[in-house]
């Protein structure tokens, strides 16, 4: 994939993410081009597999239930980090754009030490910084028990997913609803418009991610979670 020397020597800058624009991101004959998508996430680590038995997981609309995880439905995804539910998430997201929706979709981001600066009540912050937040794995992967760790740690990274948190009692629930809102009105949220060819990487421990609604059926992006090299 051109300019992979490049990217090898890329860090993500201070905002916590970095674009790349025009990849080369099908064959000739018009095919995905899984091995170079793979080798250059190869460039920021080591690809994992752990939830969906992939390292390239197709993120476009194959199911028509709304409850459904976000990367096989359409419509809007609300701010979250991605495995949430595990003890490790993985360190960086990568989504590769092969065909963007008419219609929407559009990338959004939010730096953690902005979602926290969202929350205007001390008792709401010091309820996030505690490790009872339960998250519940989505039933496309495999089964396990909820997680529970906190959503603002203090080293400055956070997990968080709407619909995938279980609320211990109303007013845990009642702390999530507020910090959800919180979050999707700060006025520190980057929208991307990504093209084909365009991929975004983002630090998944210190960055929200989501997107704008969307009803294109052919929209396809692929995303490789991958663990930093040292």
């Amino acid at each position: 994939m051109s300019g992979l020397e490049l990217v090898r020597a890329a860090q993500l800058p201070a905002a916590g993410y970095l674009v790349l624009r025009g990849l080369p991101l099908l064959t000739e004959r018009g095919e995905v081009n899984a091995d170079g998508i793979l080798r250059l996430a190869l460039a920021f680590g080591s690809p994992s597999t752990r939830d969906g038995g992939r390292a390239l997981w197709p993120v476009t609309p194959r199911i028509g239930n709304p409850d459904s995880t976000f990367s096989v439905r359409a419509g809007a995804a609300a701010l979250h980090t991605d495995a949430q539910y595990r003890p490790d998430p993985e360190d960086l997201v990568l989504l590769f754009v092969v065909r963007p929706a008419r219609d929407g979709g559009d990338t959004l981001l939010l730096a953690a030490a902005d979602a926290a600066a969202a929350v205007a009540r001390a008792s709401d912050l010091r309820a996030l910084r505690a490790a009872r937040w339960s998250w519940s794995v989505p039933a496309q992967f495999a089964a396990q028990p909820p997680f529970r760790a906190p959503v603002l740690s203090d080293d400055g990274t956070i997990r968080w997913r709407r619909d995938n948190f279980v609320a211990c009692d109303r007013r845990q629930h009642e702390v999530a609803e507020r910090f959800a809102a919180a979050i999707a009105a700060s006025e520190k949220i980057v929208q991307l418009r990504l093209a084909a060819g365009d991929a975004v990487i983002f630090d998944n421990r210190r960055m929200l991610h989501g997107r704008t609604a969307f009803t294109d059926p052919r929209r396809m992006l692929y995303r490789v979670r991958v663990r930093a090299a040292c």
